[in-house]
C-alpha cells in the first residue's frame, strides 16, 4: 500500500515487436529482475502499443523463471487503489455532486479538532500535509500486525477528526494513506452511501471492470518478507487508499479509457495540480512523470501490501503503457525491481 521513492496464450498473445519489447527480451529482464526473489511469486505483466495490449506471464519455481498465463489472475494492487478513488472523485465533481475546492468538513455532522479544514484537492493530491497515518491506528497496527488496516472503523476515523486531527504544512507533497482514506470517507457522506457501491456505480460498472473489486480473492497467497505466504490484508476505513483486488487485463481495460479523448473523468485525474519538481507533478491521485514533456509525460502509481506489490504507468501522447503485478510484499527486499521492470518496459516501447 505505500509508496516507495521513485528513483522506488501461455507467454503472450502477439508476437509483434514493441520497439525493442519482444518475447525473448521481456523474459530476460523478468529473469534478471527476479532472480533474488523466492520460489511461488507470479509476476503479470501487459504491454500496451498504440492502444493494443499484449500479456506476459512468469512464475518463479525452484529458483527459475517459467511461463504461466496470469492475465486473469487476481492479485492486490494496494495503493493503485488511490487512482479509483479519485477517478470516483473526478465523476461527482463532473456531476455537480462535489465541489472539488470545498472543504470536507462540511458534511460531517461534527467538529474537527481545532476546526482544521481540508479540500477534497488537497486530499486527493497529497497536498493537505497529513501524515502517512492517524494516530490512532497504532492499537490496530499492533492488534494485527498481519492485517493492519482490517480494524480501523469509521468509528475511530471519527474520533481522529474529533480529537486528533492536524495538519503538519499544506501545499506540499506529503503522501498520506490517511489523507486518501479521508477523502474516500468523505465522498461516502456527502453521498449518503457506501463507498464501494459508489465506486461499482460510477466507476466499475461505467468502465466495464468486472475483475476489480473490493470483494475479489487473490489468485495466490501473497509471498511475505520471509519468503513464505501470508494473508490477504483486508479494509474498512482505509479502503479508499489501498484494498482493491484486480487482474492486469481488467487494469489494461482502464489505461485503455484513458486513451478516450471523450472522457473527461479521466481526462480530470490527469490535470496537474500540483508541481513537485521538474520530474514529477500531481494531478488527481496519479504521479506525473517528466510533466513538462508531452510526448514523454507518463501517469504512474504503484501499490504494495503484505504479500503484493505492483506498478503502472501509461503515456497518452503514444498511447503505451505497462501494468506489473505481483504476490511479492512490499516488505521484501526485493520489492524495488517491480518498479524497475515497470519503468524499464516503459522505456523500451517506442
Amino acid at each position: 500500500m505505500l509508496l516507495r521513492t521513485l528513483f522506488f496464450t501461455a507467454f503472450v498473445i502477439s508476437n509483434a515487436l514493441f520497439g525493442q519489447v519482444n518475447q525473448d527480451s521481456v523474459f530476460k529482464l523478468v529473469e534478471s529482475k527476479t532472480n533474488a526473489m523466492p520460489d511461488g511469486v507470479r509476476v503479470s505483466i501487459a504491454i500496451l502499443k498504440d492502444g493494443l495490449p499484449s500479456y506476459y506471464g512468469f512464475y518463479r519455481n525452484k529458483g527459475r523463471i517459467e511461463v504461466k498465463e496470469l492475465s486473469d489472475a487476481y492479485f492486490e494492487i494496494g495503493s493503485i487503489t488511490k487512482t479509483f478513488t479519485t477517478t470516483l472523485l473526478a465523476e461527482m465533481v463532473l456531476s455537480n455532486k462535489i465541489k472539488i475546492n470545498d472543504d470536507i468538513h462540511r458534511v460531517f455532522p461534527f467538529k474537527f479538532n481545532k476546526r482544521t479544514k481540508v479540500s477534497y484537492l488537497a486530499l486527493a493530491n497529497h497536498t493537505a500535509g497529513l501524515p502517512r497515518l492517524s494516530e490512532n491506528i497504532t492499537p490496530c497496527l499492533l492488534k494485527n500486525p498481519e492485517n493492519p488496516y482490517s480494524e480501523f472503523t469509521n468509528a475511530l476515523m471519527d474520533e481522529y477528526l474529533m480529537n486528533e486531527f492536524k495538519v503538519k504544512r499544506k501545499q506540499k507533497y506529503l503522501y498520506s494513506n490517511l489523507g486518501m482514506s479521508l477523502l474516500s470517507y468523505a465522498i461516502e457522506r456527502s453521498q449518503n452511501e457506501d463507498f464501494e457501491e459508489l465506486l461499482r456505480k460510477f466507476v466499475l460498472e461505467k468502465y466495464g471492470l468486472e475483475a476489480i473489486g473490493y470483494d475479489l480473492k487473490t489468485t495466490y497467497p501473497g509471498i511475505g518478507a520471509d519468503g513464505k505466504e501470508v494473508a490477504n490484508w483486508t479494509f474498512q476505513t482505509y479502503k479508499g487508499a489501498g484494498g482493491l483486488v484486480a487482474s492486469c487485463a481488467d487494469l489494461v481495460k482502464y489505461i485503455l479509457a484513458h486513451f478516450n479523448d471523450e472522457n473527461k473523468a479521466l481526462a480530470l485525474t490527469r490535470e496537474q495540480t500540483f508541481l513537485i519538481n521538474q520530474g514529477m507533478a500531481l494531478g488527481l491521485g496519479w504521479h506525473i512523470l517528466r510533466p513538462n514533456d508531452e510526448q514523454e509525460k507518463t501517469f504512474w502509481h504503484n501499490g504494495g501490501t503484505g504479500g503484493f506489490t505492483s506498478s503502472l504507468g501509461f503515456k497518452t501522447a503514444n498511447q503505451t503503457g505497462v501494468v506489473v503485478l505481483t504476490n511479492l510484499s512490499a516488505a521484501h527486499s526485493e520489492r524495488a525491481e517491480v518498479d524497475n521492470i515497470c519503468f524499464e518496459l516503459l522505456d523500451l516501447i517506442k
